[in-house]
């Protein structure tokens, strides 16, 4: 319930975002990658706990800041992974309203750099995910999310930030009309454990690549 709200908040936010087409049209069908950057221009939502953070926006433009913004998140939603109970919060962000149906078919690559300095003992788990959902103008969650995770014993994380690649299968046509999430969630056994999310800049330029049809 807590992430169907947070999904009907997010999209209410959304549509304050100029649109933009990110549609490739060409006369054969195949795939051309395209690049979602995720941008921090202004934060939309944060958790009073800290768990959530919702930014605008995620689109093609290469990051033009120096610095990147940096976002320690506490992983406070309680959660149950292959019957494990854990503890996770993230950040998303959205692509501005498609202009076009716009399929994506293949490996969506999540590339985003990440920290955390905060101990764990060798018996606690730690993870990162990533995922894809479609939303419609009315607030549902009308595809989605899509989504893999990777989880190990310890601190996943390094105390310096490094990049995590993590990789989603889609095949799905977005509406036009509809916009396209982004997410990067962080978890632990350990309720409370803080990780950072470095992203909007030339050396930290968390993103996603997508396979996006052209016709």
């Amino acid at each position: 319930m807590k992430a169907r709200l947070v999904s009907a908040l997010f999209l209410s936010l959304l549509l304050q975002v100029p649109v933009v087409d990110v549609s490739v049209r060409a006369e054969s069908a195949s795939t051309v990658p395209v690049t979602f950057y995720f941008h921090g221009f202004k934060l939309m939502l944060a958790a009073e706990n800290r768990s959530m953070f919702i930014f605008d926006r995620a689109d093609p433009s290469f990051p033009s800041r120096m610095e990147p913004i940096v976002v320690e998140c506490s992983v406070e939603i309680r959660q149950v992974v292959d019957g494990i109970p854990g503890w996770v919060g993230g950040v998303a962000w959205g692509a501005p309203e498609l202009l076009n149906d716009t399929r994506i078919s293949g490996r969506v690559t999540f590339r985003c750099w990440l920290s955390s300095d905060v101990h764990l003992w060798f018996w606690e788990l730690s993870g990162v995910a990533v995922g894809v959902s479609e939303v419609d103008s009315t607030g549902r969650v009308v595809w989605g999310p899509k989504y893999v995770y990777q989880y190990s014993l310890g601190n996943k994380l390094s105390s310096a930030p490094e990049e995590h690649s993590l990789t989603v299968d889609v095949n799905h046509l977005f509406k036009a009309g509809n916009h396209i999430l982004f997410g990067v969630v962080v978890g632990s056994t350990r309720q409370g454990w803080q990780a950072k999310v470095h992203f909007d800049s030339a050396d930290f330029a968390s993103r996603a690549v997508m396979p996006l049809e052209r016709r």
